[in-house]
């Protein structure tokens, strides 16, 4: 499984500014981690090009078979619930399929628990027990082959890369045209062609996928009429 460190020291070879068999520097590595983390951040606002649809948990919300709140794919769910809430996350998601849950209520503090549930298959990444940050904001990509729900923040660099192997030279020739342009050189004109054919790739798959359950109405989401079933 590829590590960050991993891409790093790609990155650097692939600037030839460490030569082959060698490792960067501790200063080396926290600056590549700094500027891979930028590059993470910037491939993340190509993702979030469109804004989801919101929805909106209070006490109005109407529960699934399983006592539960059911989110869709593809949607940025906003908590002013004052009690417990329990939030179900899709059972059969697509990959690039994206979630947000932020919890809106700043500056109150504690707040009732907020648990995210995401089935006996896939895992949600960076979370373990329920949500009681006031200031809450998470991030996640569904990746069916890092076993579900990738956050999207920021890495250390022993951290495991949270998309497929294929896009493994995606990043590392974004973060060595960074590398690059600091030290005073140039990606050769294969690289970037190389680069720009592999960031197609990414974005058919990661970017605006708003619209795969546009069927279910946003009047859902607050409606009172009685359902066995309920859908953010």
């Amino acid at each position: 499984m590829t590590q960050i460190k991993d891409l790093i020291q790609a990155a650097y070879r692939e600037t030839n500014i460490i030569p082959v068999g060698a490792s960067p520097s501790s200063n080396e590595e926290t600056e590549a981690l700094f500027l891979f983390n930028r590059v993470f951040s910037e491939t993340v606002q190509l993702i979030e090009k469109n804004s989801l649809p919101y929805g909106v948990v209070d006490d109005t919300t109407k529960l699934n078979d399983n006592g539960n709140i059911s989110v869709l794919s593809n949607r940025n769910v906003q908590v002013i619930k004052p009690s417990n809430v329990s939030l179900e996350f899709p059972l059969y998601p697509a990959e690039g399929d994206r979630i947000i849950v932020e919890i809106s209520k700043a500056g109150v503090a504690p707040v009732s628990p907020v648990t995210l549930i995401s089935g006996p298959v896939w895992e949600i990444d960076n979370y373990s027990a329920p949500i009681t940050d006031p200031s809450f904001l998470g991030k996640w990509v569904f990746v069916s082959t890092k076993g579900g729900w990738k956050s999207l923040g920021e890495f250390s660099k022993n951290d495991d890369f949270i998309f497929p192997s294929e896009f493994d030279d995606f990043f590392t020739l974004r973060l060595a045209a960074r590398l690059a342009q600091r030290n005073g050189e140039a990606l050769s004109e294969l690289a970037i062609i190389e680069m720009q054919r592999r960031e197609r790739d990414f974005l058919k798959i990661y970017r605006d996928r708003r619209g795969q359950q546009e069927e279910l109405p946003l009047s859902l989401v607050r409606s009172s009429l009685s359902s066995s079933r309920f859908y953010l």
